[in-house]
């Protein structure tokens, strides 16, 4: 398995986060190349979602599963679809680093993680024209 991490700090309390990652469908406003996001399911343990990626003449459907929730701190997922992946965001609160601007008072350290299976994608699931 091949892992990524990823970590950032962001000047909002915990709960603003988490709710801003929980909400799935709004992630099509902030990448470019996903076009919808469908939900199956109320957002919770269980909820599906299909993100329908496109570019150029490219298009394809990944299908992920809300697998488990702990509001505010944690958020899993895995793939269900093409590739063995899962992963989760992880929301803690955290102290204002040394750059910080004076004003602020309220950090959380977000991170992304994901293992992966890179032999796990099947040939052929993006077709080309």
């Amino acid at each position: 398995m091949e892992e990524l991490v990823v970590s950032t700090v962001v000047y909002l309390p915990p709960e603003e986060v988490y709710d801003f990652l929980a909400d799935f469908e709004r992630y099509e406003n902030y990448s470019k190349h996903l076009e919808e996001v469908v939900a199956r399911g109320d957002g919770g343990e269980g909820t599906r979602y299909d993100m329908v990626f496109t570019w150029w003449k490219l298009r394809y459907v990944a299908r992920s599963e809300v697998t488990e929730t702990d509001p505010p701190g944690r958020i899993e997922w895995r793939i269900v679809k093409d590739l063995d992946a899962r992963g989760r965001w992880l929301v803690e609160r955290s102290d204002p680093p040394a750059d910080a601007p004076d004003e602020v008072t309220t950090v959380s350290r977000v991170t992304f993680e994901v293992t992966f299976e890179p032999d796990s994608a099947e040939a052929g699931m993006v077709n080309l024209p």
